[in-house]
């Protein structure tokens, strides 16, 4: 199935990163997988129950993986939901189908700064949309459009989508006015008939963005220097 984008998250508040604790659930909390790697198969509670699938073991090592030296990113959140009963059965014939997502942003902090912020930060009436994704991040996310599609191209029973959050990075070493940017959020389903089925197709699913992600981070040197060259042109 080919890849989409949903496009800017419109309905929600400015994120902070690091978060603390969710307004959905305080129970749930931000952890710093860069620093604490061995949390990842303890703290995902919406994946724990299912980890006995070699799916959700795949999606653990994403996880460290992301937030590892061997990275250019850092993950921020993911949630998921195991199979349930699938209401697109017009559009995806499976009785079951689950579905999870994955947020991230460039370890180094600039990297994912808007150029308007300053001026996004001046305004007194704010709405999250009010500010545009700088050019490497634009670079994130049709590169990432560009990869998953011949990735995925022969998988039938999953589907990757792409949003964009607005976010304020309290950690960014910039001025508090310029720390305004963006973080991007993977999200994934996949259907199958029973749960084994739908369990092995999340592990396609799996496995189609974490080779997505393992390419663009080892990209993302070279086209940061070349928007870099273009911009000095």
């Amino acid at each position: 199935m080919k890849p989409y984008f949903k496009g800017f998250e419109i309905n929600g508040k400015i994120r902070t990163q690091p978060w603390t604790t969710s307004e959905r659930d305080e129970n749930e909390k931000y952890h710093d997988f860069r620093s604490y790697p061995a949390l990842v198969s303890e703290v995902l509670e919406d994946y724990k129950i299912w980890d006995h699938h070699d799916s959700v073991k795949r999606f653990y090592e994403l996880i460290e993986w992301i937030n590892s030296e061997n990275s250019s990113f850092e993950s921020n959140d993911c949630a998921f939901k195991g199979p349930s009963e699938n209401n697109q059965r017009e559009k995806f014939n499976k009785k079951l189908v689950c579905s999870g997502r994955l947020m991230l942003f460039f370890r180094s902090l600039e990297l994912n700064l808007s150029i308007e912020s300053e001026e996004f930060a001046a305004r007194s009436e704010k709405t999250p949309t009010d500010y545009s994704a700088n050019l490497l991040f634009e670079w994130l996310v049709n590169r990432s459009l560009q990869l998953i599609g011949p990735l995925d191209s022969e998988a039938i029973w999953t589907c990757l989508a792409l949003e964009i959050y607005t976010a304020f990075y309290t950690n960014a070493p910039v001025r508090e006015d310029k720390k305004f940017g963006h973080q991007v959020s993977y999200e994934f389903w996949a259907w199958g008939d029973d749960e084994q089925e739908t369990m092995q197709n999340l592990g396609i699913a799996v496995e189609t963005l974490s080779r997505c992600l393992r390419i663009l981070s080892g990209e993302v040197p070279q086209a940061l220097r070349s928007l870099q060259a273009g911009n000095t042109s």
